[in-house]
């Protein structure tokens, strides 16, 4: 097995540890405080990226029970304060296992779509979001607030489309159960405290304005050469 690993690419490795060590922090229920004493010193040793760490934290909890793990849900808040991960690297993985099990089925429907686990889950990372923004511990990057952003429009597309085309077919249609509900509140006061960030408005605000500059330069420059007619 040692000689297996050895000739294992980087990322494999680094991939396996890290899913061993996820999984048995999980069994052993190791306290979020050492889980993040832990994580930091295995990410400094053997670094794997945000979104693959994200996927294996998903993988883990739809394999252990059909609730929510409040641990992995601990474990994901300590990641994001450490800044392993960031908001988007979770979002994202999120986003794509639903649409991985979209793919599986030849017909969208909510039930399939709509997972329990993964929409508790994907609630209790909104919230943990909305209480950084809230109290500004972020946006921590301009690149940080455009991905999360884009994974947030991702994610309520797909909602909004999924609900379009159940509309459309009254066979599939089902009544949204308050769980989802409460999901797409979480959704809304999540871009409300966007908004009011200061810092994402001024990130918005610096965007802008360079926007407006480019444009100027631009259409000053093609304004400034003569016309060959």
């Amino acid at each position: 097995m040692r000689k297996a690993s050895l000739n294992m690419p980087s990322s494999m490795v680094a991939t396996a540890q890290w899913n061993r060590f996820i999984e048995r922090c999980l069994q052993t229920r190791v306290f979020p405080e050492n889980f993040a004493i832990l994580s930091k010193a295995l990410q400094k040793k053997v670094p794997l990226s945000a979104q693959k760490i994200s996927k294996i934290l998903i993988e883990n909890q739809l394999q252990r029970s059909e609730e929510v793990d409040p641990l992995v849900i601990f474990y994901v808040g300590k990641l994001l304060s450490l800044g392993i991960l960031d908001g988007h690297d979770v979002l994202i993985s999120k986003n794509q296992r639903h649409m991985a099990k979209l793919k599986v089925s030849n017909e969208v429907h909510r039930s399939e779509f709509v997972d329990s686990q993964l929409v508790e889950f994907e609630t209790a990372v909104l919230n943990m979001l909305f209480q950084d923004y809230t109290n500004g511990r972020r946006p921590r990057s301009g690149e940080e607030l455009r991905r999360t952003m884009e994974a947030l429009i991702d994610r309520v597309s797909a909602m909004a489309s999924v609900n379009a085309q159940e509309l459309m077919n009254p066979d599939v249609f089902r009544q949204i159960d308050q769980q989802e509900l409460y999901l797409r509140e979480t959704f809304g006061i999540l871009f409300v405290a966007m908004l009011e960030n200061s810092e994402v408005a001024q990130l918005l605000d610096s965007s802008l304005s360079h926007r407006k500059y480019s444009d100027l330069v631009v259409h000053g420059a093609s304004g400034a050469i003569p016309s060959q007619t």
